[in-house]
């Protein structure tokens, strides 16, 4: 029994000696292969990088482990992609091209610096912070001097902020975009207020390094700027573009009075709102008002008499069109019958009535030319001498029938008033002459 125990443990021995030497003679053969395999691809230097937006000349920082470079993005480091921490991140009164040099090693990105990129920048972080909150302070530290990071190929140059508005630095358009001092464009789109007019009241939020330029066929804003502040300026935006202030055209119908003088009148009314408030009739406005009304002001950028079908045709927002509707339906009512006016016959007594009409007539002619070259609010000059006013308040005709010696006066009843105290004024009896013939 002892015996084949024994037996049993030598055969063992012999199988894990055998399997024992299969294995070191199976290393020894992958030696060979492993000698084959070609080294990492070197890193490309500044002579042979022109393809990746590096300028000869320019100095570089980056990895130099041999690792392939890839497609640089100065959004990409965030806390998500770049958790690691470190324990202090301070550099007072430093050179630029040091800190470069640390953000390199920290993120792996391979910098460009322009030449004529140069300065002492200062971070002073001595408690442990995350490598994106580093370049979160690194960006803003540029931006202190002007300088900020755009993609050039698979490097990262740092140039002039300025400057960088006319090289390829990012655009975006989507919900997303960079909070950081990085130079970006974004592309706002606005829903109910003019682009051109948020340009015109908003043109200073900008830094001096970026601008702000409407595109009206899309009603869009493009931002070029460092990406906090236009975190900033969309706040602004997003309080301003509510619904109220969308353009809209309505066609109101006049149905007791003319369009024209509706029309004039309201001109009046909004132009003496609009001079109060130092604003154009023409421009429009969309401050908020003070009320309770969430649409904000009115504004108009039309309102003109379609007197071919008597209507009033108004462009403008919510609020301006409902001010407009307001007024029409103030001034458009209709006229008792006795002042409606219509036709009146004034039977003359002491002249010639085919005189007083040409005299009534030639009135009443030069009264209308007055009304048409008198000028509007709108292009009326302060210093401009006051118009004479009109005598009638819309148009009179006046004609003679010789037969009965009367006129026949078409106006409104209180121009037929004002006609009526004229012809009290000269259609009066002449003194007379009595002549006494005495025959002898």
């Amino acid at each position: 029994m002892k015996k084949r125990q024994l037996d049993a443990i030598k055969r063992m021995n012999t199988i894990l000696s055998f399997v024992l030497s299969l294995s070191i003679v199976f290393l020894f053969s992958l030696q060979p292969l492993k000698a084959q395999v070609p080294p990492p691809p070197p890193l490309p230097d500044s002579g042979s990088s022109a393809g990746n937006g590096v300028t000869p000349g320019e100095p570089i920082y980056g990895k130099v482990d041999g690792t392939p470079l890839s497609q640089a993005h100065p959004e990409d480091i965030t806390n998500e992609n770049f958790p690691d921490k470190i324990d202090s991140f301070d550099y007072p009164n430093a050179d630029i091209s040091d800190v470069i040099k640390a953000i390199s090693r920290l993120t792996g990105k391979n910098f460009i610096i322009e030449q004529g990129v140069k300065g002492k920048i200062t971070i002073v972080a001595p408690t442990q912070i995350t490598v994106a909150e580093a370049y979160r302070a690194f960006l803003s530290a540029l931006a202190s001097l002007n300088y900020t990071v755009v993609p050039a190929g698979k490097f990262l140059k740092i140039k002039n902020s300025r400057a960088a508005q006319r090289d390829s630095i990012e655009t975006y358009a989507g919900e997303y975009f960079p909070n950081t001092d990085q130079m970006i464009t974004r592309i706002i789109k606005l829903k109910y207020i003019s682009a051109t007019e948020v340009d015109k009241q908003l043109r200073t939020l900008p830094t001096k390094d970026g601008e702000m330029r409407p595109y009206e066929p899309t009603n869009s804003l493009i931002v070029t700027d460092y990406g906090s502040n236009i975190e900033r300026i969309m706040k602004i935006i997003k309080e301003l573009d509510v619904p109220g202030f969308e353009e809209q055209l309505a066609v109101i119908q006049i149905y007791h009075a003319k369009a024209k003088n509706i029309s004039d009148l309201i001109d009046q009314i909004i132009n003496k709102d609009n001079k109060k408030n130092n604003s154009r009739f023409s421009s429009s406005r969309f401050n908020r008002n003070n009320n309770n009304d969430p649409g904000g002001s009115e504004s108009y950028s039309l309102v003109t008499a379609d007197e071919r079908t008597n209507s009033i045709i108004v462009v403008g927002n919510e609020i301006g069109v409902k001010k407009i509707r307001g007024l029409v339906k103030k001034l458009d009512f209709k006229l008792r019958l006795e002042d409606s006016g219509g036709v009146y016959v004034y039977p003359v007594r002491f002249g010639d009535a085919e005189e007083m009409a040409k005299t009534l007539g030639g009135i009443a002619k030069q009264d209308a030319t007055t009304k048409t070259k008198t000028p509007t609010t709108n292009n009326r000059q302060e210093a401009a001498p006051a118009p004479p006013k009109p005598i009638f308040g819309g148009d009179v005709n006046i004609t003679a029938d010789k037969q009965t010696n009367s006129l026949i006066i078409t106006a409104s009843r209180q121009d037929y008033l004002v006609v009526k105290n004229l012809l009290s004024k000269i259609d009066v009896s002449r003194d007379q002459v009595f002549v006494k013939v005495i025959i002898m």
